[in-house]
């Protein structure tokens, strides 16, 4: 199986975090079999990574990233986070998705709750720590919708539709909390577009696509 990373950066974000990035990828024994970065202007990005062009920063980015990639799996990855030279060992893709452990720097682990993905429809914490990788298929058909947590949304639209998740426990990256990180501080916009989406879902099904508010399926 092949695994593509997908990035995005404005050229800010990209002339802070982006030397980092590279040195990091020139250094992994087993790379990604793909790698993009997708950007509102062209980004000075060497070879082994391509540059997309995207109208909107920044969930809109991570899907046209997932859509330019032919790899099998994808993983919406994080500019100021760091992949562990051990990433690729003894992964196993058998499933739509694959819940990802981090390392947490200050300190801990940054994982999902597997017993809090079975009842996050009605939950109000995001159990869904960590990162994922997902088939490609996967990406284009459940998109990450145009709102503060997509992520936390997009975890309900897998868990209400039924997808096949793994949960792999072993540190495969290090998850960096800094003052610009987006999920370092509480949002009351975005807690209540999960409480809309969760709602919509309990009462039936939602179109599927980046739009929001969603669209309730009739």
């Amino acid at each position: 199986m092949t695994v593509g990373v997908a990035a995005c950066a404005s050229v800010e974000y990209w002339e802070k975090w982006g030397g980092q990035f590279v040195d990091m990828i020139e250094q992994l024994p087993t790379k990604p079999d793909e790698i993009v970065i997708a950007s509102l202007v062209p980004l000075d990005v060497p070879d082994f990574i391509r540059n997309v062009r995207t109208a909107e920063l920044f969930w809109d980015s991570w899907n046209d990233g997932f859509a330019s990639l032919s790899t099998d799996y994808v993983w919406g990855f994080g500019l100021d986070d760091l992949i562990m030279p051990n990433w690729a060992d003894g992964l196993v893709l058998d499933t739509d998705v694959v819940s990802i452990t981090g390392e947490q720097r200050p300190g801990g682990l940054f994982q999902a709750n597997e017993a809090g993905f079975a009842r996050m429809l009605e939950s109000g914490n995001n159990p869904m720590s960590g990162s994922m990788i997902f088939r490609r298929e996967v990406a284009l058909a459940v998109p990450f919708r145009r709102t503060r947590w997509a992520d936390w949304v997009w975890w309900l639209e897998v868990r209400k539709h039924g997808y096949s998740v793994r949960f792999d426990k072993e540190p495969r990256f290090v998850h960096v909390r800094h003052p610009d990180a987006l999920s370092l501080n509480s949002d009351v916009q975005g807690q209540a577009d999960v409480e809309l989406v969760q709602s919509m879902l309990a009462a039936g099904d939602i179109v599927r696509g980046q739009e929001f508010p969603p669209v309730a399926v009739k």
